[in-house]
Protein backbone atom coordinates (compact mmCIF):
# COMPACT_ATOMS: atom_id res chain seq x y z
CA UNK A 1 0.00 0.00 0.00
CA UNK A 2 0.88 3.62 -0.72
CA UNK A 3 1.16 6.65 1.59
CA UNK A 4 2.82 10.07 1.47
CA UNK A 5 6.30 8.90 1.21
CA UNK A 6 6.81 5.51 1.89
CA UNK A 7 5.58 2.24 0.64
CA UNK A 8 4.80 -0.64 3.24
CA UNK A 9 4.43 -4.09 2.90
CA UNK A 10 1.67 -6.60 3.80
CA UNK A 11 3.54 -6.38 7.37
CA UNK A 12 4.04 -2.87 6.94
CA UNK A 13 7.62 -2.67 6.71
CA UNK A 14 8.88 0.05 4.47
CA UNK A 15 10.18 -0.81 0.85
CA UNK A 16 14.01 -0.75 0.59
CA UNK A 17 13.47 1.28 -2.83
CA UNK A 18 10.67 2.54 -2.92
CA UNK A 19 10.18 4.34 0.31
CA UNK A 20 14.04 6.57 0.17
CA UNK A 21 13.07 7.30 -3.37
CA UNK A 22 9.68 8.99 -2.15
CA UNK A 23 11.03 10.64 0.57
CA UNK A 24 13.97 11.73 -1.39
CA UNK A 25 11.10 13.33 -3.91
CA UNK A 26 8.86 14.58 -1.00
CA UNK A 27 11.56 16.66 1.14
CA UNK A 28 14.43 17.69 -1.89
CA UNK A 29 12.31 18.22 -4.69
CA UNK A 30 9.92 20.30 -3.00
CA UNK A 31 7.04 18.71 -4.41
CA UNK A 32 3.17 18.35 -3.42
CA UNK A 33 2.00 15.93 -0.86
CA UNK A 34 -0.74 14.98 -3.25
CA UNK A 35 1.22 14.44 -6.24
CA UNK A 36 4.11 12.10 -3.83
CA UNK A 37 0.49 10.51 -2.84
CA UNK A 38 -0.45 9.70 -6.56
CA UNK A 39 3.38 8.44 -7.28
CA UNK A 40 3.65 6.23 -4.01
CA UNK A 41 0.07 4.56 -5.13
CA UNK A 42 1.43 4.26 -8.82
CA UNK A 43 4.66 3.03 -7.82
CA UNK A 44 3.01 0.55 -4.78
CA UNK A 45 0.62 -0.70 -7.64
CA UNK A 46 3.74 -1.58 -10.11
CA UNK A 47 5.93 -3.39 -7.29
CA UNK A 48 2.38 -5.59 -6.00
CA UNK A 49 2.24 -6.90 -9.53
CA UNK A 50 5.75 -8.18 -9.71
CA UNK A 51 5.26 -9.39 -6.48
CA UNK A 52 2.80 -11.61 -7.04
CA UNK A 53 3.96 -12.49 -10.50
CA UNK A 54 7.85 -13.49 -8.65
CA UNK A 55 9.53 -10.80 -10.55
CA UNK A 56 12.68 -9.12 -9.46
CA UNK A 57 13.13 -5.30 -9.67
CA UNK A 58 15.12 -5.46 -12.86
CA UNK A 59 12.91 -8.42 -14.28
CA UNK A 60 9.42 -6.42 -14.06
CA UNK A 61 11.47 -3.46 -15.87
CA UNK A 62 12.57 -5.94 -19.14
CA UNK A 63 8.76 -7.18 -18.58
CA UNK A 64 7.15 -3.64 -18.60
CA UNK A 65 4.98 -4.10 -21.58
CA UNK A 66 2.83 -6.62 -19.42
CA UNK A 67 2.19 -4.52 -16.30
CA UNK A 68 1.05 -2.75 -19.24
CA UNK A 69 -1.07 -5.03 -20.42
CA UNK A 70 -1.91 -5.41 -17.12
CA UNK A 71 -3.31 -2.20 -16.29
CA UNK A 72 -5.16 -1.80 -19.61
CA UNK A 73 -7.70 -5.22 -19.08
CA UNK A 74 -8.24 -5.39 -14.94
CA UNK A 75 -11.42 -3.69 -14.33
CA UNK A 76 -10.80 -1.01 -11.53
CA UNK A 77 -13.72 -0.18 -9.11
CA UNK A 78 -13.70 3.12 -8.64
CA UNK A 79 -13.75 3.41 -12.62
CA UNK A 80 -16.90 1.80 -12.63
CA UNK A 81 -15.33 -1.75 -13.06
CA UNK A 82 -13.48 -0.07 -16.33
CA UNK A 83 -10.07 -0.47 -17.36
CA UNK A 84 -7.66 2.49 -16.74
CA UNK A 85 -7.51 5.16 -19.50
CA UNK A 86 -4.28 5.61 -21.43
CA UNK A 87 -3.57 8.78 -19.69
CA UNK A 88 -4.01 7.09 -16.38
CA UNK A 89 -1.46 4.12 -17.15
CA UNK A 90 0.63 7.31 -18.45
CA UNK A 91 0.51 8.71 -15.63
CA UNK A 92 1.87 5.68 -13.53
CA UNK A 93 4.47 4.81 -15.90
CA UNK A 94 6.01 8.20 -15.56
CA UNK A 95 6.31 7.73 -11.85
CA UNK A 96 7.82 3.92 -12.77
CA UNK A 97 10.43 5.49 -14.79
CA UNK A 98 10.84 7.57 -12.36
CA UNK A 99 11.48 5.27 -9.73
CA UNK A 100 13.76 3.50 -12.02
CA UNK A 101 15.83 6.64 -12.95
CA UNK A 102 16.64 7.51 -9.20
CA UNK A 103 17.37 3.60 -8.51
CA UNK A 104 19.79 3.96 -10.89
CA UNK A 105 21.64 6.68 -10.48
CA UNK A 106 21.75 5.25 -6.84
CA UNK A 107 23.04 2.22 -7.79
CA UNK A 108 20.85 0.50 -6.15
CA UNK A 109 19.62 -0.96 -10.28
CA UNK A 110 22.09 -2.43 -12.61
CA UNK A 111 22.23 0.36 -15.82
CA UNK A 112 20.97 -1.83 -18.02
CA UNK A 113 17.68 -1.31 -16.76
CA UNK A 114 17.66 2.00 -18.93
CA UNK A 115 17.48 0.06 -22.06
CA UNK A 116 14.37 -1.25 -20.96
CA UNK A 117 12.85 2.12 -20.34
CA UNK A 118 13.78 4.40 -23.21
CA UNK A 119 14.68 3.84 -26.43
CA UNK A 120 18.87 4.94 -27.27
CA UNK A 121 18.53 8.26 -29.46
CA UNK A 122 19.95 8.02 -32.85
CA UNK A 123 23.75 8.24 -33.01
CA UNK A 124 23.94 9.89 -36.09
CA UNK A 125 22.07 12.43 -34.99
CA UNK A 126 23.88 16.08 -35.53
CA UNK A 127 22.09 17.39 -32.18
CA UNK A 128 20.90 16.03 -29.04
CA UNK A 129 18.22 13.82 -28.81
CA UNK A 130 16.47 12.66 -26.04
CA UNK A 131 15.84 9.16 -25.67
CA UNK A 132 12.09 7.77 -26.08
CA UNK A 133 10.20 5.93 -23.81
CA UNK A 134 9.41 2.43 -25.19
CA UNK A 135 6.09 1.95 -23.11
CA UNK A 136 3.37 4.50 -24.10
CA UNK A 137 -0.28 3.96 -24.33
CA UNK A 138 -1.68 5.95 -27.39
CA UNK A 139 -3.97 8.81 -26.07
CA UNK A 140 -7.39 9.67 -27.96
CA UNK A 141 -6.92 12.64 -28.93
CA UNK A 142 -8.62 16.17 -27.72
CA UNK A 143 -11.29 17.37 -29.79
CA UNK A 144 -11.75 20.16 -28.29
CA UNK A 145 -9.79 22.57 -25.91
CA UNK A 146 -10.90 22.38 -21.91
CA UNK A 147 -13.81 23.54 -20.68
CA UNK A 148 -14.31 27.28 -19.57
CA UNK A 149 -17.40 28.09 -16.87
CA UNK A 150 -19.49 30.70 -18.72
CA UNK A 151 -20.26 34.19 -16.93
CA UNK A 152 -23.63 33.19 -16.03
CA UNK A 153 -22.59 29.73 -14.37
CA UNK A 154 -20.39 31.79 -12.24
CA UNK A 155 -23.53 34.16 -11.22
CA UNK A 156 -25.60 31.03 -10.09
CA UNK A 157 -22.95 29.25 -8.70
CA UNK A 158 -22.41 31.73 -6.19
CA UNK A 159 -25.94 32.13 -5.49
CA UNK A 160 -26.18 28.75 -4.54
CA UNK A 161 -23.70 28.96 -2.20
CA UNK A 162 -25.02 28.99 1.20
CA UNK A 163 -22.10 30.46 3.12
CA UNK A 164 -20.36 33.94 2.70
CA UNK A 165 -16.87 31.84 2.77
CA UNK A 166 -17.89 29.94 -0.44
CA UNK A 167 -19.59 32.80 -1.96
CA UNK A 168 -16.24 34.54 -1.92
CA UNK A 169 -14.05 31.68 -2.45
CA UNK A 170 -15.83 31.00 -5.71
CA UNK A 171 -15.78 35.26 -6.95
CA UNK A 172 -12.34 34.96 -5.88
CA UNK A 173 -11.16 32.27 -8.16
CA UNK A 174 -13.64 33.64 -11.10
CA UNK A 175 -11.72 36.97 -10.59
CA UNK A 176 -8.10 36.09 -9.81
CA UNK A 177 -7.44 32.74 -11.43
CA UNK A 178 -5.98 31.29 -9.00
CA UNK A 179 -5.89 27.33 -8.98
CA UNK A 180 -7.28 25.81 -6.23
CA UNK A 181 -4.87 24.66 -4.40
CA UNK A 182 -3.21 28.09 -4.39
CA UNK A 183 -6.12 29.69 -3.04
CA UNK A 184 -6.49 27.08 -0.33
CA UNK A 185 -3.23 27.88 0.37
CA UNK A 186 -3.35 31.19 1.27
CA UNK A 187 -2.90 32.12 5.21
CA UNK A 188 -4.00 35.30 6.53
CA UNK A 189 -0.84 36.94 6.10
CA UNK A 190 -0.80 36.43 2.35
CA UNK A 191 -4.05 38.83 2.30
CA UNK A 192 -3.75 42.49 2.05
CA UNK A 193 -7.00 43.75 1.62
CA UNK A 194 -6.25 47.18 1.38
CA UNK A 195 -5.59 50.04 -0.89
CA UNK A 196 -1.70 50.49 0.78
CA UNK A 197 -0.06 47.56 2.58
CA UNK A 198 2.80 49.58 3.75
CA UNK A 199 0.70 52.21 5.18
CA UNK A 200 -0.53 49.53 7.71
CA UNK A 201 2.77 47.94 8.29
CA UNK A 202 1.78 44.73 6.39
CA UNK A 203 4.89 42.79 5.70
CA UNK A 204 5.95 40.73 2.77
CA UNK A 205 5.17 36.88 3.88
CA UNK A 206 8.29 35.85 1.68
CA UNK A 207 10.65 38.85 2.24
CA UNK A 208 9.15 39.77 5.83
CA UNK A 209 9.89 43.48 4.39
CA UNK A 210 7.53 46.17 4.34
CA UNK A 211 4.97 45.28 1.70
CA UNK A 212 4.88 48.00 -1.10
CA UNK A 213 2.84 46.34 -3.48
CA UNK A 214 -0.24 49.05 -4.27
CA UNK A 215 -3.55 48.13 -4.71
CA UNK A 216 -5.66 45.38 -2.87
CA UNK A 217 -4.20 41.87 -3.61
CA UNK A 218 -3.00 37.95 -2.69
CA UNK A 219 0.50 37.19 -2.17
CA UNK A 220 0.90 33.21 -3.40
CA UNK A 221 3.17 31.15 -1.41
CA UNK A 222 4.93 27.92 -2.52
CA UNK A 223 5.03 26.40 0.63
CA UNK A 224 3.31 22.71 2.54
CA UNK A 225 0.42 23.62 4.04
CA UNK A 226 -1.39 20.79 6.25
CA UNK A 227 -4.48 20.49 3.92
CA UNK A 228 -1.96 19.66 1.16
CA UNK A 229 -2.80 22.57 -0.91
CA UNK A 230 -0.07 23.36 -2.83
CA UNK A 231 0.75 26.41 -5.08
CA UNK A 232 2.05 24.70 -8.88
CA UNK A 233 3.87 27.84 -10.20
CA UNK A 234 7.42 27.73 -8.99
CA UNK A 235 7.65 31.21 -8.05
CA UNK A 236 6.30 32.66 -5.74
CA UNK A 237 3.98 36.12 -6.70
CA UNK A 238 0.88 38.54 -5.94
CA UNK A 239 -2.25 38.71 -7.97
CA UNK A 240 -4.32 42.02 -7.84
CA UNK A 241 -7.51 41.48 -5.94
CA UNK A 242 -10.81 44.28 -7.38
CA UNK A 243 -12.59 45.76 -4.71
CA UNK A 244 -15.87 44.08 -5.80
CA UNK A 245 -14.35 41.25 -3.53
CA UNK A 246 -14.13 42.98 -0.40
CA UNK A 247 -17.78 42.62 0.59
CA UNK A 248 -17.60 39.07 0.09
CA UNK A 249 -14.75 39.07 2.30
CA UNK A 250 -16.22 41.03 5.35
CA UNK A 251 -18.75 38.34 5.68
CA UNK A 252 -16.23 35.31 5.49
CA UNK A 253 -14.18 37.16 8.14
CA UNK A 254 -17.50 37.69 10.60
CA UNK A 255 -18.12 33.66 9.59
CA UNK A 256 -14.51 32.82 10.45
CA UNK A 257 -14.10 35.25 13.71
CA UNK A 258 -17.35 33.54 15.01
CA UNK A 259 -15.65 29.83 14.75
CA UNK A 260 -13.57 29.99 17.97
CA UNK A 261 -11.71 26.38 16.70
CA UNK A 262 -10.07 28.62 13.77
CA UNK A 263 -8.62 31.09 16.22
CA UNK A 264 -5.13 29.88 16.00
CA UNK A 265 -5.50 28.27 12.92
CA UNK A 266 -3.52 30.79 9.94
CA UNK A 267 -4.70 29.02 7.12
CA UNK A 268 -7.37 31.88 5.31
CA UNK A 269 -10.40 29.11 3.94
CA UNK A 270 -11.43 26.90 7.28
CA UNK A 271 -14.33 24.41 7.91
CA UNK A 272 -16.94 26.05 9.76
CA UNK A 273 -19.01 23.41 11.01
CA UNK A 274 -18.91 19.56 11.33
CA UNK A 275 -16.10 17.38 12.93
CA UNK A 276 -13.43 19.24 10.94
CA UNK A 277 -14.38 22.66 12.46
CA UNK A 278 -11.80 25.12 12.73
CA UNK A 279 -9.35 23.16 10.28
CA UNK A 280 -7.78 24.03 6.61
CA UNK A 281 -10.64 22.29 4.01
CA UNK A 282 -8.65 20.89 1.30
CA UNK A 283 -9.19 20.54 -2.19
CA UNK A 284 -11.19 17.57 -2.61
CA UNK A 285 -13.92 19.20 0.03
CA UNK A 286 -13.93 22.25 -2.27
CA UNK A 287 -14.58 19.94 -5.06
CA UNK A 288 -17.37 18.83 -3.23
CA UNK A 289 -19.02 22.24 -2.59
CA UNK A 290 -18.57 23.00 -6.04
CA UNK A 291 -20.46 19.58 -7.74
CA UNK A 292 -23.51 20.23 -5.22
CA UNK A 293 -23.84 23.25 -5.59
CA UNK A 294 -23.95 23.34 -9.46
CA UNK A 295 -26.45 20.24 -8.85
CA UNK A 296 -28.53 23.05 -7.00
CA UNK A 297 -28.50 25.81 -9.87
CA UNK A 298 -29.46 22.86 -12.52
CA UNK A 299 -25.75 23.51 -14.66
CA UNK A 300 -23.87 21.07 -15.48
CA UNK A 301 -20.94 20.45 -12.93
CA UNK A 302 -18.77 23.38 -12.68
CA UNK A 303 -15.12 22.61 -11.16
CA UNK A 304 -12.88 25.14 -9.35
CA UNK A 305 -9.88 24.61 -12.48
CA UNK A 306 -12.95 25.82 -14.78
CA UNK A 307 -13.04 29.29 -13.30
CA UNK A 308 -9.37 29.34 -14.05
CA UNK A 309 -10.12 29.14 -17.91
CA UNK A 310 -13.28 31.81 -17.42
CA UNK A 311 -10.43 34.40 -15.89
CA UNK A 312 -8.02 33.47 -18.66
CA UNK A 313 -10.58 33.38 -21.62
CA UNK A 314 -12.26 36.86 -20.40
CA UNK A 315 -8.86 38.92 -20.11
CA UNK A 316 -7.61 37.82 -23.37
CA UNK A 317 -11.02 38.26 -24.97
CA UNK A 318 -10.43 42.31 -23.21
CA UNK A 319 -7.30 42.32 -24.95
CA UNK A 320 -4.82 41.34 -21.86
CA UNK A 321 -1.68 40.46 -23.49
CA UNK A 322 -0.12 36.89 -23.20
CA UNK A 323 2.70 38.29 -21.44
CA UNK A 324 0.21 40.05 -18.56
CA UNK A 325 -1.75 36.80 -18.35
CA UNK A 326 1.28 34.85 -17.60
CA UNK A 327 2.32 36.74 -14.83
CA UNK A 328 -1.28 37.14 -13.28
CA UNK A 329 -1.60 33.58 -13.52
CA UNK A 330 1.81 32.39 -12.61
CA UNK A 331 2.86 30.15 -15.72
CA UNK A 332 6.12 29.54 -16.06
CA UNK A 333 6.23 29.28 -19.83
CA UNK A 334 3.94 31.67 -21.84
CA UNK A 335 3.21 28.51 -24.06
CA UNK A 336 0.95 27.89 -20.84
CA UNK A 337 -1.28 30.17 -22.33
CA UNK A 338 -2.78 27.95 -25.22
CA UNK A 339 -4.70 25.69 -23.12
CA UNK A 340 -6.79 28.41 -21.68
CA UNK A 341 -7.78 30.28 -25.33
CA UNK A 342 -11.03 29.93 -25.70
CA UNK A 343 -12.70 31.22 -28.43
CA UNK A 344 -16.77 31.35 -28.73
CA UNK A 345 -18.50 30.31 -31.94
CA UNK A 346 -20.02 33.76 -31.92
CA UNK A 347 -16.62 35.29 -31.94
CA UNK A 348 -15.65 33.06 -34.45
CA UNK A 349 -18.37 34.33 -36.77
CA UNK A 350 -17.76 37.85 -35.97
CA UNK A 351 -13.96 37.28 -37.27
CA UNK A 352 -14.74 35.63 -40.25
CA UNK A 353 -17.46 38.62 -41.13
CA UNK A 354 -15.07 41.37 -40.66
CA UNK A 355 -12.68 39.84 -43.01
CA UNK A 356 -14.97 39.17 -45.79
CA UNK A 357 -16.48 42.88 -44.94
CA UNK A 358 -12.57 43.88 -45.32
CA UNK A 359 -12.81 42.52 -48.82
CA UNK A 360 -15.96 43.53 -50.54
CA UNK A 361 -14.56 47.40 -49.54
CA UNK A 362 -11.62 46.60 -50.82
CA UNK A 363 -13.41 45.52 -54.32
Amino acid sequence: MGCYYCVVDENYDQHELASPWLESRFFSGAHSESTSAKYASSISLFLSWAERTRRTEVEAAADLHLFVAFLATTPVQRCGQQPRSASSINRILVAVREFYRWAIAEHKIPTVVLGYLFEAADPEARRWVSPRVRHRRREPRRMESPDAAAASEVISLIGQMSTARDRFMVLALAVTGLRIGQFLGLRRQDVHLVPDASHLGLADPVTNLLCRIPGEHFHVVRRSNPNGAWSKSRFDFSVPVPAGLLPLYDGFAAEREACREADLNDMLVVALSGPTRGEAISARNANKLFKRASARAGIRHIHPHMLRHFTASAHLAQGTSRDELQVLLGWSSIRSAEPYIHVSNEAKRAAVERVAANLAESQ
